[in-house]
């Protein structure tokens, strides 16, 4: 059985080593973190239960907005969350749910902590940072 420090250790080093972790692995914030430090696209990996938790969520987007793309699909529904969400950087707002790019709370929200959020509404994530749910 492997051991959690091994994990942490090997996912700190790549992300990807994540989606080689036994399930356990996958269902534990602290490794899971260890990954989505490195890119957003860790939470592939990540079990259901992390992709619902909002705390756990945001504490990850705010490493990098991509993570987003990872939520469930209640939490990508959840104003309250994205309000959280598009607090951590203007960049949230490309990974934002379509209708969710003009719901007027969520960019009043964004553009309260940063003015320049407005151009990033509109912008259109990467091919690689589409939703995953």
């Amino acid at each position: 059985m492997l051991r959690k420090d091994f994990v942490l250790a090997a996912v700190g080093r790549h992300w990807r080593a994540l989606g080689f972790a036994p399930k356990e692995f996958r269902s534990d914030a602290e490794v899971v973190l260890a990954g989505a430090a490195q890119t957003g696209h860790a939470l592939e990996f990540a079990a259901g239960g992390l992709r619902g938790d909002p705390e756990f969520m945001v504490a990850c987007v705010a490493k990098h907005p991509a993570a987003l793309t990872y939520a469930s699909e209640r939490l990508l529904r959840d104003r309250t969350f994205l309000r959280a969400c598009v607090g951590c950087s203007s960049l949230v707002m490309q990974h934002l749910p379509e209708a969710m790019r003009r719901d007027r709370d969520v960019v009043l929200a964004a553009v309260t902590h940063h003015w320049h959020a407005v151009r990033e509404r509109n912008k259109k994530p990467s091919s690689h940072s589409s939703s995953h749910v």
